[in-house]
């Protein structure tokens, strides 16, 4: 099965999730590489902030 094609609204508004995914990882990265925050926390960062983007319905989501 292949997924229908996105809308304009829908495909806007996984550019905008898709943005925020990334500036949130990217500052993550900052934390960590600064010292703010420990290797752990920001793995625990960046599962939350990954699994953001997936949907409700998602098995991967925990």
């Amino acid at each position: 099965m292949s997924n229908p094609p996105l809308t304009p609204e829908q495909a806007k508004a996984m550019r905008e999730t898709m943005a925020k995914e990334v500036w949130l990882l990217y500052f993550n990265h900052v934390l960590y590489t600064k010292g703010l925050i420990t290797e752990k926390q920001k793995n625990q960062m960046k599962h939350k902030i990954s699994s953001l983007s997936r949907p409700a319905h998602d098995p991967c989501r925990s």
